[in-house]
């Protein structure tokens, strides 16, 4: 957990330093011919995303668009309404997936609230 931590600190320091995020874009940026996928209407540069474990409450997900994934999956989402103020605080970078987990109580509540945010949701039924 001391590395996950640790990883989170220097994301946010990134965000003080002006032009942060665009050195760290420039670093990791790559463009290969062949990896670019649609899916459901989606274009992703490359087949590479970030999973749901990692940004829990959609804090990060700019901050790690900034090394080049094509995705970031936010969740399992525990407070639906926090990751919305989070959404709706930063432009969106990235295609960003909403994990819902099967854990909440009421999963048709979330999906109606998240729905207009990200760009695809994704339904967690192992997750508990």
């Amino acid at each position: 957990m001391a590395i996950k931590g640790d990883s989170f600190l220097v994301l946010r320091i990134l965000r003080y330093i002006p032009g942060g995020r665009a050195v760290v874009r420039a670093f990791h940026r790559t463009k290969t011919e062949g990896l670019q996928r649609t899916v459901f209407g989606i274009s992703f540069p490359t087949p590479v995303g970030v999973g749901g474990g990692i940004d829990r409450k959609g804090q990060y997900y700019n901050d790690l668009a900034a090394y080049g994934p094509s995705f970031v999956e936010v969740g399992p989402l525990r407070g639906v309404t926090a990751t919305i103020g989070s959404l709706k605080k930063d432009q969106k970078q990235v295609v960003v997936f909403a994990n819902l987990s099967n854990a909440r109580k009421n999963v048709e509540r979330s999906f109606s609230l998240i729905y207009d945010f990200v760009d695809a949701i994704v339904f967690n039924i192992s997750s508990t």
